[in-house]
């Protein structure tokens, strides 16, 4: 889905959500991107992002309907009577 919308990240974008994540554990954002970009998380952050984006675009253009799907079942059952 991100690939095939050329869902794009940005730096601003990666060092937004690493300041958010720093000031929830109260930590220094330059001391935590280093840390997650020496552990290799910051990947994993980027791919966090983008799948948040990817869903956002899937919610965007949901046809959201109230209609509930009825069981193939429930249609050729009569009610019982007691």
């Amino acid at each position: 889905m991100a690939r095939a919308e050329d869902i794009q990240l940005s730096a601003e974008e990666i060092g937004a959500e690493i300041g958010s994540l720093a000031q929830a554990y109260d930590r220094d954002p330059k001391e935590l991107a280093t840390q997650l970009d020496r552990t290799g998380q910051i990947v994993t952050l980027a791919g966090d992002i983008i799948r948040t984006k990817a869903l956002d675009l899937l919610v965007e253009y949901a046809d959201i309907t109230d209609e509930s799907p009825q069981p193939a079942d429930a249609a050729e059952e009569p009610e019982e009577n007691d």
